[in-house]
């Protein structure tokens, strides 16, 4: 007989909750802690909160289980074991490895019984990651985390059950979830009623683990196994949805990054203390933002306000903790015969190249070449050494690359040209006529069409305006041409660029800078827009004639790639999906590549590469996106493949540009060296992180984070020079910085001349922990 099993002791998802309770209701909480002793009360979930699953990145995600999973150890003794995640728009298909990595064997959730067009063909099964990690998985069959123990309810649970003959029981989630309040007396009485009634599942309490215990017991060897994310067919709008929250998510994501990792070098030199407790607590803030209903943009007006003021305090705190640690990281370097006025900090793992806004009352070397940017900005050409900080003279490059600009009154085009690439635009409607690689001649815009075209669409969804688009939206479409003030703002050396005033409506328009760097391979549109509609949607189009099946999107620590067709309902389906900084469409040999700074929605379809703006929904926040937007995108053609082309790392750059920093010293030109603390050779292992250790921030010690971005086996040499530090030992370690206590000497890495081997599958995640001691 089937039964249904009821998680009756309370269970309690979110870390943050916990410490809400424990900070404004001091009692209740002990009363909450007596219960979780006598195993009436359960911790799950592991994470800080019930996250949106979508578009935090991938460090987001670890420090969402790190900074949870370490709450719930020391408030609880133990870590959470179950991943429980009931309401969130659709699963990463990284998940398993990082939920697996926190500690965390079994999953929940429901939200995918919510899908649109195709019901989800199981309820019990294996999820398998990218990576090939896998998890026990359950959807409960009832598809409600509310479930009031009615009749209707229990039966459901058999007849919807989807792996009949491979498992025996299932979970019913009972009580109000959704707002919280927990079981009723009715509903006690209903479940005391019918747990052993004619014609009904047997049911009977239990808690989660319980459950997860006998399903991987009995059953883990039958069941199906689903690879990859879990697409959720309904709420794809919220990857757009409340455009302002997503980009304070994104900066927000590399300024935390910029603070840490700053922090973390000058303290291992002893040039500062670590600010642990201020990290953790805008950590904590940040994390609390990506809850399910703030990042996707589906909360009241309030709620968004108070995000927004959030976000401020975090990259406020962030800014001030990245300018400390780099005056303190300045004093490492080899004394000069003045402090310098500027220093460039670069936290990836490769060395850099761009055109950057300079301080006016810094001097420069009398051979740099600059020029004035079309807001009145000095730029100049400068560099910066893989991971480390350059200061002086030594930031300022010569650039042996040309740009220039020339227009066509007669036919009405304006022709943007470097050393890689040629850019028409048309002057009567902004939109691209032409973009050729000049190596070898291949344009990327069809004959008869053209690229950059602005298209908006009337968006009224069926169920609910701040999550939904529906794919009937897409037969709304109209293209904007209606420009003025088509003018040429930069004319190089540096950086040439057009710019012209579109109208959207009566009531809204966006200003775009079209733009090319000297040593840049692709085209950027930079856009401030006004925008007040009624629920409408704003996307960009770019036409190729690329032939493929798929378009490849970056998800966490790795991408995905999605079918460009409609052949199947699984495939109409994802007619608006999640990326993050790139989506590229590719056949043999040459593709494009779709980089953006803030934005999610991407489609490719009908050989169109579209990228979703803005949206202008009127429930549940009524004045959604309305006002003031700026933001940016790019177009980058390119031979081979987005791997060989350096997309993964042009996305990483283009979201998060060098900033010449100024400093307490001198304004002077004085010569000073700069120092590169880290470098990698090879391109697919990426530096996503580096912080230092939760339990040693004193020690010289550093956690460093690396993936595997190109989908295969890679193998890299990571050298140091920490001088006057070295490295003494470095282990891997799982997100939660343990080694693993099966066989702590397996994760040892071998170090040769101050440099270790890593050796990743594809996607896979590799956190290694560097111990350091003064060279000899």
């Amino acid at each position: 007989m089937l039964s249904a099993r009821f998680c009756l002791a309370d269970c309690g998802m979110q870390a943050q909750q916990y410490e809400w309770v424990k900070t404004h209701y001091p009692g209740l909480y002990d009363r909450m802690r007596k219960r979780i002793a006598d195993g009436r009360f359960i911790p799950v979930g592991g994470t800080w909160v019930e996250m949106d699953a979508n578009m935090p990145s991938g460090e987001s995600f670890v420090r969402q289980f790190l900074v949870g999973q370490r709450f719930f150890k020391q408030e609880f003794g133990e870590y959470c074991s179950v991943f429980w995640l009931p309401d969130t728009f659709g699963y990463s298909g990284q998940l398993p490895q990082l939920m697996y990595s926190a500690g965390m064997r079994y999953f929940l959730t429901q939200k995918i019984s919510w899908n649109l067009m195709n019901k989800f063909p199981h309820h019990s099964f294996k999820w398998q990651g990218i990576d090939g990690t896998q998890v026990l998985t359950h959807f409960p069959p009832a598809e409600t985390y509310g479930a009031e123990v009615t009749v209707e309810e229990v039966l459901k649970s058999v007849t919807n059950l989807e792996d009949k003959g491979r498992v025996s029981e299932s979970v019913m989630l009972y009580g109000y979830g959704d707002g919280g309040g927990g079981p009723t007396e009715d509903m006690l009485e209903r479940m005391s009623r019918l747990k052993d009634c004619d014609g009904l599942p047997r049911i009977r309490p239990a808690t989660p683990i319980d459950f997860f215990s006998k399903l991987d017991t009995e059953s883990s060897s039958k069941l199906c196994t689903w690879v990859g994310e879990m697409y959720l067919e309904l709420h794809n709008a919220t990857y757009t949805t409340q455009g302002e929250i997503k980009k304070y998510n994104r900066v927000g994501e590399f300024l935390l990054r910029d603070a840490e990792t700053a922090a973390a070098l000058a303290c291992v030199f002893g040039q500062a203390d670590y600010p642990s407790d201020e990290l953790l607590r805008i950590w904590k803030l940040f994390l609390l933002n990506q809850f399910h209903d703030v990042l996707p943009g589906t909360s009241i007006e309030p709620a968004h306000d108070l995000a927004k003021k959030y976000y401020k305090d975090v990259h406020q705190s962030a800014k001030t903790i990245f300018s400390s640690s780099l005056e303190a990281l300045l004093k490492s370097l080899p004394a000069s015969a003045a402090a310098p006025a500027v220093a460039i900090f670069n936290p990836f793992s490769w060395a850099r190249e761009e055109v950057c806004a300079v301080p006016e009352d810094v001097t420069l070397p009398d051979a740099t070449r600059v020029q004035q940017s079309s807001t009145g900005r000095r730029l100049a050409f400068v560099q910066a050494p893989s991971l480390g900080i350059v200061a002086g003279q030594d930031m300022f490059s010569d650039v042996a690359s040309t740009v220039s600009v020339t227009e066509d009154e007669a036919t009405g085009m304006c022709r943007l040209v470097n050393d890689f690439v040629q850019v028409d635009v048309d002057r009567r409607s902004g939109q691209l006529t032409s973009l050729i690689i000049l190596k070898s001649g291949r344009e990327s815009i069809p004959d008869g069409q053209t690229g950059n075209r602005l298209v908006i669409f009337d968006d009224v969804p069926l169920f609910w305006d701040a999550w939904d688009v529906m794919p009937y939206h897409l037969e709304t479409r109209e293209v904007l041409t209606d420009i003025t003030d088509f003018r040429v703002v930069e004319r190089g050396p540096l950086r040439v660029g057009v710019q012209f005033k579109l109208k959207i409506s009566d009531k809204s328009s966006l200003v775009q800078t079209v733009s090319l760097s000297c040593n840049e391979e692709f085209v950027r549109f930079h856009n401030e827009v006004e925008w007040n509609e009624n629920r409408r949607f704003l996307k960009v189009e770019f036409p190729t004639d690329i032939s493929s099946m798929e378009a490849a999107y970056e998800m966490q620590f790795g991408h995905v790639r999605r079918p460009t067709h409609a052949n199947t309902s699984w495939d109409v389906a994802k007619f608006e999906v999640c990326g993050h900084k790139w989506c590229d469409y590719s056949e043999y040999d040459f593709g494009v590549a779709v980089l953006s700074d803030c934005k999610y929605g991407y489609c490719v379809r009908n050989r169109v590469v579209r990228l979703s703006l803005l949206r202008a929904p009127k429930a549940p926040d009524a004045h959604s996106d309305m006002g003031h937007h700026e933001f940016s995108y790019a177009l980058f053609p390119h031979q081979g493949t987005f791997q060989s082309a350096g997309v993964v790392r042009q996305s990483y750059n283009f979201s998060h540009p060098l900033t010449v920093t100024p400093t307490t010293g001198q304004k002077t030109t004085a010569k000073q060296t700069g120092n590169s603390w880290l470098q990698c050779d090879n391109p697919a292992i990426v530096l996503e992180a580096v912080k230092k250790p939760e339990d040693t921030a004193s020690s010289p010690a550093l956690v460093l984070r690396f993936y595997e971005a190109f989908g295969g086996h890679a193998s890299g040499v990571v050298h140091f020079d920490l001088a006057p530090l070295r490295v003494s030992s470095a282990k891997l370690c799982n997100i939660l910085e343990e080694e693993e206590e099966a066989d702590s000497s397996s994760g040892a890495l071998s170090i040769v001349d101050q440099s270790i081997m890593l050796q990743l599958k594809p996607f896979q995640v590799a956190t290694v922990l560097v111990h350091l001691a003064t060279a000899p």
